[in-house]
């Protein structure tokens, strides 16, 4: 079992990873993670330029749906300190329920509190509380207590027996069950019965209620399997595009032509990997001489139709150049259509202006050819009637 933990409160530290049964489900959570990271670098998944093959790898919302239920387990540690089965050779997980009731709770884990060789562990938590809730439940369960005592929320504990009733006392080995019994068990006792040769089931040792919980996996696979993979995904898509940032220029009033120096002044020394200075704080750096620029840019509104076609008069005027093609912007409505639109009329991949593009290469107006001539940076406008 894994345990790794984030904040929670003062005295609680809240973890997550217990090995979920499904290693497909496991990679979905870890897709899911990776296209909210690109988005919120403002970057468009592979997965949204081209349907993949595998349809769970679709999904947008899912981390936020994982999110709300505590990924794939959630843990209460006291003193912050996380679980750890390499921390103890002997330990007892204790099955519980929201079922027992607030009091018949509060007696188990104030009798456990303290104790790093038990864990009480509840299968999962009703849908209707909501994860927020579930946290303000258990820390409500816990007020008072000092030091806090071990809970997480696993349910392979309870498909390892099968378990269906709680409370139920289990002796862990390792990875091996020892010996478990069910009902208001003495942990103390029990450890005894174990160290003195018992095994397996030792039976019913008092009251025990129904586990009312499901179990948290099979509820993350429902959700899974009930999702509209479609309607993610394009939702995830118009997202992408409604929160995307245009570096929109005004056209061009007049045909001008410009040049830019794009020399800059370091403000600091490069160096090599292995300290040694290639050029000195202070130095007046040219880029172009040390980075040749074989290629030009045509940089235009594509959403216009007029600078579209003064795009492909510039093409159609050198054949042989290596150009590359950047819009300043696209429709937000439908971005993604509107930018493949942009491609098939000029018969070429389009990218959108970036940060930083604007002021390196001077530009103040669209459409406008930037090209490196004898150290500087050409600027051509052409004036288009709107």
């Amino acid at each position: 079992m894994r345990w790794w933990t984030t904040a929670f409160a003062a005295a609680l530290t809240v973890t997550a990873g217990t090995a979920l049964a499904d290693p497909a489900l496991e990679e979905l959570l870890s897709r899911a993670r990776r296209i909210q990271d690109e988005a919120a670098r403002g970057g468009v998944p592979d997965w949204i330029r081209a349907l993949p093959t595998v349809p769970l790898s679709r999904i947008q919302d899912l981390s936020d749906q994982a999110d709300k239920i505590g990924n794939q387990a959630v843990g209460l540690q006291p003193n912050g300190k996380p679980l750890s089965s390499t921390s103890m050779d002997r330990r007892v997980e204790l099955l519980v329920s929201f079922a027992l009731g607030d009091a018949a709770l509060r007696d188990i884990l104030r009798d456990i509190a303290g104790r790093q060789d038990v864990v009480a562990v509840f299968r999962g938590f009703d849908s209707s509380q909501g994860f927020a809730g579930l946290l303000k439940k258990i820390k409500t369960l816990l007020e008072g207590m000092d030091p806090v005592p071990n809970v997480v929320i696993d349910p392979e504990p309870f498909r390892r027996l099968d378990a269906t009733t709680a409370p139920e006392a289990v002796v862990v080995e390792g990875d091996q069950v020892l010996a478990h019994a069910r009902g208001t068990v003495a942990i103390d006792t029990l450890l005894a019965d174990v160290a003195k040769g018992r095994r397996g089931d030792l039976g019913v040792w008092g009251p025990t209620v129904a586990v009312t919980e499901p179990d948290l996996v099979e509820v993350i696979t429902q959700r899974v399997q009930s999702m509209d993979m479609t309607a993610m995904r394009d939702r995830a898509v118009q997202r992408f595009w409604k929160q995307a940032r245009f570096f929109e220029l005004a056209a061009a009033p007049a045909n001008r032509v410009r040049e830019i120096d794009p020399s800059r002044v370091l403000q600091q020394d490069i160096l090599t990997p292995d300290g040694k200075v290639v050029a000195h704080a202070g130095q007046r750096l040219n880029p172009l001489e040390k980075l040749p620029w074989h290629f030009s840019l045509v940089v235009f509104d594509g959403r216009s139709p007029e600078q579209i076609d003064q795009v492909r008069k510039v093409l159609a005027g050198s054949p042989g150049r290596q150009w590359t093609l950047i819009t300043t912007a696209v429709e937000r409505d439908d971005g993604f259509k509107d930018l493949v639109r942009i491609q098939d009329q000029l018969n070429s991949r389009v990218y959108l202006l970036q940060p930083g593009m604007v002021e390196n290469l001077g530009l103040e107006f669209v459409p406008a050819v930037v090209e490196a001539v004898n150290g500087k940076l050409r600027v051509t406008e052409f004036a288009t009637r709107q």
